[in-house]
């Protein structure tokens, strides 16, 4: 059976004055993904080594909306490791008292995000299929960060199927400028990554 290992790490926390309130959140996202993820989830989300997290999905299908899920709901920025393979443990729903070839892929991709500063990175043994998916994470990230405040606010509402009527109504702007600011973001390209990264299949 192939497993999908997701290991995060919450990025210098430890600089951080008010932790207690980092792990606090931290603690408060992880149930609510558990809870609104789990056609999904294999492993629900747990933490682990401070400021970490680790859960195993079914597939990779709905794992740019959960990656997504996290960095909403988190204020600190964090990295994410996808290792793909085998384990070598007898399953278990905790992640953390498994252990094998999917689990060290995951740690490895994860130190390969940290060395390379990238926001999520996949690491399996097909190495095309992860050059081409880390490639689209890569492009995606690099679109978004430069999102201002009103294209980000547009696109959520147009995520919630809202017609360019009903969000120029919402924001008091008209369709034209509903039309200019999405496409200003990119989003018909964006919008298609994010259906390719939620359907791809290993």
């Amino acid at each position: 059976m192939t497993y999908f290992i997701i290991t995060g790490d919450l990025i210098a926390s430890r600089k951080i004055p008010n932790r207690s309130q980092i792990q606090k959140e931290l603690q408060n996202t992880v149930e609510n993904i558990n809870n609104s993820y789990t056609e999904h989830i294999l492993c629900p989300f747990v933490i682990g080594w401070g400021d970490a997290f680790q859960g195993a999905l079914i597939s990779l299908s709905g794992l740019y909306n959960i990656i997504e899920a996290f960095e909403n709901q988190l204020t600190i920025k964090f990295r994410c490791g996808i290792g793909i393979g085998e384990i070598s443990t007898e399953f278990s729903l905790n992640p953390l008292e498994m252990d094998g070839p999917a689990f060290h892929a995951s740690q490895y991709a994860l130190e390969d995000a940290k060395k390379n500063q990238k926001f999520v990175w996949i690491k399996s043994e097909r190495r095309q299929f992860d050059m081409i998916i880390n490639t689209l994470w890569v492009l995606l990230s690099s679109i978004k960060s430069g999102w201002t405040k009103r294209q980000y606010e547009v696109i959520q509402l147009r995520r919630l199927n809202l017609t360019y009527a009903e969000i120029g109504q919402k924001l008091r702007i008209t369709k034209q400028a509903v039309y200019n600011i999405l496409k200003s973001a990119q989003w018909e390209a964006v919008e298609h990554g994010i259906n390719t990264l939620n359907h791809i299949e290993y």
